[in-house]
């Protein structure tokens, strides 16, 4: 059984390349534009979502089937067609050129797998079984869901500002880490913002840092 190394990617502004149109096809340009990434999307027949998505210029959409040839410039391939045989010269073409592949029917086949994610603004969580059971995946991605809500988008905002302010304070490492973590432990903080009361969260931090900085 493979093992995988987690990792975040930053394809912002990134070629990447999804060789299928269907439903899986439209899964994963999803995920990929919500990470900023340029798509481009090569299949004979595409999904409507898709083809929409393409008219806006949201991504390129390119109505033939898969050569071996893959742009120059790409960071990211992902197969993801109903045809093994294809589905197998994309990984293959993508290795010859070095780059990095997954393939969405046969996970093993790939370098990497896609695992379900929960976006709450710079906070995702991944979840992935290795191919094994993207069901278990997926149903462990909803709970997950459900315990950290849409208010966590503005929680992990306000910790960032947190942090940026500590940094700009000239004292021992080991004292900002303790600094840090007490903010992200912090109840009321959390408490705070889930009840909509951002201002007074920020006040709250403020509040903490000062104390525990003396």
């Amino acid at each position: 059984m493979a093992s995988y190394y987690p990792i975040a990617l930053r394809l912002e502004g990134r070629c990447c390349l999804v060789v299928g149109g269907g439903s899986v096809a439209l899964r994963r340009v999803r995920s990929l534009l919500d990470a900023g990434a340029q798509v481009i999307v090569r299949a004979p027949q595409v999904h409507p979502q898709l083809e929409e998505l393409g008219a806006r210029g949201v991504l390129t959409v390119q109505r033939a089937e898969f050569d071996g040839c893959i742009p120059e410039g790409t960071a990211l391939v992902i197969a993801s067609t109903d045809r093994d045989e294809v589905n197998l010269r994309v990984v293959e073409a993508a290795r010859r050129a070095g780059i990095l592949c997954a393939d969405a029917a046969e996970p093993h086949r790939g370098d990497f797998v896609v695992p379900s994610c929960i976006r709450r603004g710079d906070l995702i969580l991944a979840v992935t079984t290795g191919g094994q059971s993207p069901a278990l995946a997926a149903r462990i991605a909803r709970e997950l869901a459900e315990q950290y809500g849409p208010e966590y988008e503005e929680y992990v905002g306000l910790l960032g500002e947190m942090r940026r302010q500590v940094l700009s304070i000239p004292i021992a490492d080991e004292r900002r880490r303790d600094v840090l973590r007490k903010l992200a432990e912090d109840a009321e903080i959390l408490e705070l913002v889930q009840q909509g009361r951002l201002a007074e969260a920020r006040e709250r931090a403020q509040k903490c840092i000062s104390c525990w900085l003396g």
